[in-house]
């Protein structure tokens, strides 16, 4: 089995996934809607959770902390984390979301990934599993720090703060690969007018 070049596929898989991920926190589309819809009309008539109510509860939390989270912490001298706004600085998911997200991903990208066998597909959950870990963890310190960052942490501070100047960009945080190719995607669309 070729190690390396399913853990570049899986890499190279969880920047297009965060990418996809982020612009559905900022943009939801009309089936992130519709689970939300799914959940509070479950709450409403309280019956039992099905999985569906759980994502989209985990959907609804994601949007909404995402959209506080930005209305707190701006771009500026409100990007930088302040005792009082502590709360404001969630993780990303709630509990369920944590594990459904993993599981999500790893899910959706373990058929390609059987192009490098089963074993392929299967490095794949604690891969997916340390990119989510790496950017709860990096996010939660880039606003945590004051103006001095350490130099090897510029690199993701920058990337941040870039996004809360303008939220429609710099959507990956860990690694930008779709950062780089989703916008030359959209410019050969509009070009042959796809």
């Amino acid at each position: 089995m070729n190690w390396i070049g399913a853990t570049l596929y899986w890499l190279i898989y969880m920047s297009f996934f965060e990418y996809c991920v982020h612009e559905m926190m900022h943009r939801p589309p009309p089936f992130a809607q519709r689970l939300i819809q799914i959940y509070l009309d479950g709450r409403k008539t309280k019956h039992r959770a099905t999985l569906l109510m759980l994502i989209g509860r985990s959907v609804r939390f994601l949007v909404r902390e995402h959209i506080s989270h930005h209305s707190v912490f701006k771009s500026g001298a409100t990007y930088h984390l302040r005792a009082k706004d502590r709360r404001n600085l969630t993780p990303i998911f709630d509990k369920t979301g944590r594990v459904l997200i993993v599981i999500a991903a790893w899910i959706i990208g373990a058929g390609p990934a059987l192009i490098f066998g089963a074993k392929g597909a299967a490095i794949g959950l604690p891969i997916v599993a340390a990119y989510y870990l790496a950017i709860e963890r990096i996010h939660l310190r880039t606003h945590a720090m004051d103006n001095h960052v350490p130099g090897w942490f510029a690199y993701f501070h920058t990337i941040h703060v870039r996004h809360h100047e303008d939220t429609a960009s710099h959507l990956n945080f860990f690694l930008p690969i779709a950062d780089s190719v989703v916008p030359l995607l959209n410019r050969a669309m509009k070009a042959r007018k796809i």
